[in-house]
């Protein structure tokens, strides 16, 4: 009986290894593969492509470089809306501070206010209101009758 012979797949595969071998796959800067041939390519293709990929390495670096100028940048506007803000609250607080003396001062003022006991008498007869109610009424208008009255009507 003959031996069969199976075809020699190994000149195909092997010549398809080495075409696979001349040509292979590099990873560009934008993600994107491009083909790259190993000795298969001219001096002048080769010192074509070296360029470019010098040139996308300097591009690259400009925008590294922007990048780097706009972060700084914007922590610079980071700081002087911080400081402004500090400005701000500080100034903030002053003036709560000397609201609450200035408020102080007044009921100092007030309580130091000596009230007409018929005035008094008068506010809580009209209005209904407690002794207690009637002073303070009366002390907020520094005592005078009439703009207490005035002010409780409206």
């Amino acid at each position: 009986m003959p031996k069969k012979t199976k075809p020699k797949k190994t000149q195909t595969a092997s010549a398809a290894s080495s075409a696979a071998a001349s040509v292979t796959m590099t990873a560009v800067a934008d993600g994107k593969s491009q083909p790259e041939h190993d000795a298969a390519q001219p001096d002048d293709e080769q010192q074509q492509q070296q360029k470019g990929h010098g040139a996308q390495a300097s591009k690259d670096m400009g925008d590294m470089v922007r990048l780097l100028a706009d972060k700084q940048s914007g922590e610079l506007e980071l700081s002087k809306t911080e400081k402004a803000l500090k400005e701000i609250r500080e100034e903030a607080r002053n003036r709560k501070t000397e609201r609450a003396k200035t408020a102080t001062e007044a009921s100092k003022q007030q309580q130091a206010l000596t009230l007409n006991s018929d005035d008094v008498a008068l506010v809580m007869a009209e209005f209904e209101l407690t002794r207690p109610v009637a002073e303070r009424h009366l002390r907020e208008q520094q005592g005078d009758l009439g703009r207490t009255l005035r002010a409780l009507v409206a």
